[in-house]
């Protein structure tokens, strides 16, 4: 992942994406613990509601694959098909972890 690249993409230069990138994987992670908590609790509507957020701050920053995990799960709970969103809530903590070292190794 290519930090001046997406920085690039969305017209902010390095620093200011970095600390935006700093900054959502914070929120990323809070919007995950709540969909986990949501998804123990089978509360489709707050599972929907945190991918919402996390589909959108994720595809702001250019995020892609995050969003469209985020997207899958938002979708998938409104309907109430929630069989592989177990899979996709560890799929979301993967791709936030690797932001999380990309920002520490930096």
């Amino acid at each position: 992942m290519d930090f001046q690249m997406l920085a690039d993409e969305i017209g902010l230069d390095y620093e200011d994406f970095f600390e935006l990138a700093e900054l959502f994987v914070s929120t990323a992670g809070s919007d995950i613990n709540k969909l986990e908590a949501a998804y123990d609790k089978e509360d489709n509507n707050a599972m929907s509601d945190a991918a919402h957020s996390l589909k959108g701050a994720s595809a702001n920053l250019g995020f892609s694959e995050i969003a469209t995990v985020a997207a899958y799960i938002e979708q998938n709970s409104t309907i109430n098909k929630t069989d592989n969103i177990e899979k996709k809530i560890i799929e979301l903590k993967e791709m936030l972890e690797a932001i999380n070292q990309l920002i520490n190794s930096n």
